[in-house]
């Protein structure tokens, strides 16, 4: 990204500033250099810093070099100018870097003693707070232990429920997490660095308190997470799942495992032990006893 030419492209008519081009990308990773410093203590002198420089080059052929930016766009670190929904990688594609990608560049930048000033117009936009998972040393992988989970699915709802709250009653007008049309409309600024969104939703007459949907949890976790696909992100909930922490509206009744859906029909909601876990009953207890608290019984109103 910093050796990028990153400036404005316009086109039909439609300006998208500080992006790049496919083509730019693919040559760019065509014959890359990376310069890293790293600042350690002298051993002989702790007072001295002793700074080494490596260098390191890239030479990758036009398939790999597409290959990878596919991977950076599953990895959710840039993605397409015009349709940021679209994931697949195009020769003749417009893209920008995303909150996670302006924040893991802002974190390289500072780690090495680069030039912040030369490279705000890519971190400008960075995602605050991304949580950085641990993984093993031989194979990448996770770090999935009770410790590790703990932290991700507290990080994953928040200090507190992240609610979507109603705005205005508008009929005809469809909301932005529901399917059908003539539902409440609401807000569209909330900041999901807070957690994943949330909403009382009824399910088969029954109403369920802070409720989301599987390609939203999975959404949420490639946006706020270093997890590099959908395949781990999936992982990463299926635990939660296991854990009993969430649970998919309808199966509180079922005692077998259960898998994780990802879609946008999979509904779920926080157990009465993860709701224990994050601390959630205790800190809306606290609010007064005008809230109305039926739900924390874990059945639905």
């Amino acid at each position: 990204m910093i050796s990028l030419p990153i400036e404005n492209h316009k086109v039909f008519l439609r300006n998208y500033p500080n992006s790049f081009t496919a083509e730019d990308a693919i040559s760019n990773l065509g014959g890359l250099q990376f310069i890293q410093a790293n600042h350690d203590a002298d051993p002989k002198d702790p007072t001295r810093i002793i700074t080494r420089v490596v260098t390191t080059q890239f030479s990758l052929s036009r398939e790999m070099a597409k290959n990878l930016c596919q991977t950076f766009m599953d990895a959710r670190l840039f993605e397409g100018a015009s349709d940021p929904s679209r994931r697949e990688f195009h020769n003749k594609g417009i893209y920008q870097v995303t909150g996670k990608g302006a924040h893991i560049v802002g974190k390289f930048v500072h780690r090495n003693a680069l030039s912040i000033e030369e490279t705000r117009h890519i971190t400008a936009n960075a995602t605050p707070r991304i949580l950085f998972l641990e993984r093993t040393d031989d194979e990448d992988a996770i770090v999935l232990n009770h410790k590790a989970v703990d932290a991700i699915f507290k990080r994953f709802a928040g200090l507190r429920p992240n609610v979507i709250a109603r705005v205005s009653d508008s009929p005809g007008e469809p909301s932005p997490l529901t399917s059908s049309p003539g539902r409440d409309r609401v807000q569209t600024n909330i900041d999901r660095c807070n957690g994943i969104e949330v909403k009382d939703q009824q399910h088969n007459y029954d109403m369920y308190k802070h409720t989301f949907y599987g390609k939203a949890a999975v959404d949420w976790l490639l946006d706020y997470t270093t997890v590099i696909s959908k395949e781990e992100a999936v992982c990463i909930a299926q635990e939660m799942v296991t854990a009993r922490y969430i649970e998919q509206v309808g199966e509180e009744n079922r005692s077998s495992q259960t898998l994780f859906k990802t879609g946008n029909s999979a509904l779920y909601h926080f157990t009465e032990l993860g709701r224990a876990v994050l601390g959630w009953e205790s800190l809306i207890r606290s609010r007064g006893s005008s809230i109305n608290t039926d739900w924390m019984d874990g059945k639905p109103r």
